[in-house]
């Protein structure tokens, strides 16, 4: 796995730290806590989850602590008064707060996102737990459902953002990414096959991916959009993942065209991914409503039967 945030890649295959190429010295404890908290930078991470994940659970003074903790922020380029990349939260303890980037890179590396278990299906990886990942897709019943304005909003709004021609958001079930809503597609475009589409491995992770190349790279360079007219290059997705931490699809933007997005237009599709995943939830809550309104009505109905009788 690669993450890379400003100028710097942590690579956890080689175990080495980059900056702009170059590998900086590390101590291996130091590495090691940098990449705990990079794979927790969603929540505070405590102390006591340090000392077990880094020093094995040994007893570790305070000041050591902060000696690594300093340690990994000179080597990614921060302080402890700027804080701009590992933030000391007071009695809590550290958290990640730079923007972090999962690239693919050039070559023919397909490494298992964010940790997960991953089983084969037609020659793809997807998440060992796929069963209860489509499960959870499932109780939202957005599958087939009639287009809905909001939603185009948004993939119009992504395509338009990041210059790029098309954009989807799609939902993955056991066979293939079926499309909620699209610009740029023809209208009677609504499904790809799992193994064919663009996203499987968007799935597996967390953050966003990027490819800038499809066509040079091999897990995509054969794939009937990168082969076929129009002809994929640039891929940009975020995986839209549910409150119990499965990926239910993605929110993609893609272009024929050599593309670069800068951070504002990065941090623009998560943002919109997110008001995607609102939206779903708001959705299943208004069904679930509507729901307990309709067997409500039924009881009613019934009870006033019965007293008529």
């Amino acid at each position: 796995m690669k993450y890379q945030f400003n100028d710097i890649e942590v690579d956890t295959a080689s175990l080495e730290l980059l900056s702009a190429g170059v590998v900086i010295p590390t101590e291996p404890q130091v590495f090691d806590l940098l990449c705990f908290l990079i794979l927790n930078r969603d929540r505070v991470v405590s102390r006591d989850e340090l000392i077990a994940a880094v020093w094995d659970g040994r007893i570790v003074s305070e000041t050591t602590i902060s000696a690594r903790i300093n340690a990994a922020r000179r080597a990614v380029g921060d302080s402890g008064r700027c804080q701009k990349v590992v933030r000391t939260v007071p009695r809590r303890g550290y958290r990640f707060v730079a923007d972090i980037e999962v690239v693919i890179p050039h070559a023919t590396d397909d490494a298992r996102r964010s940790g997960a278990a991953t089983v084969r299906y037609k020659g793809i990886d997807i998440p060992a737990n796929d069963a209860e990942r489509v499960a959870a897709l499932r109780s939202y019943n957005i599958l087939d459902s009639d287009p809905e304005a909001e939603y185009d909003d948004i993939t119009t709004m992504a395509a338009q953002i990041s210059s790029c021609r098309y954009a989807y958001i799609s939902f993955c079930d056991d066979t293939r990414f079926w499309l909620k809503s699209k610009y740029g597609y023809p209208a009677e475009f609504t499904e790809r096959p799992r193994e064919l589409s663009m996203c499987p491995a968007t799935i597996l992770q967390t953050e966003l991916l990027i490819v800038e190349d499809m066509r040079s790279h091999p897990r995509y360079e054969n794939l009937p959009s990168v082969k076929n007219p129009p002809h994929t290059r640039f891929y940009c997705a975020m995986p839209l993942i549910d409150p119990e931490g499965y990926a239910l699809g993605t929110l993609c933007v893609w272009d024929s065209g050599r593309i670069q997005l800068d951070q504002m237009q990065k941090d623009s599709v998560r943002k919109l991914a997110k008001l995607t995943l609102k939206m779903l939830e708001l959705r299943r809550s208004i069904t679930s409503l509507r729901e307990r309104e309709e067997k409500l009505l039924s009881l009613v109905s019934d009870m006033t039967s019965l007293f008529r009788s």
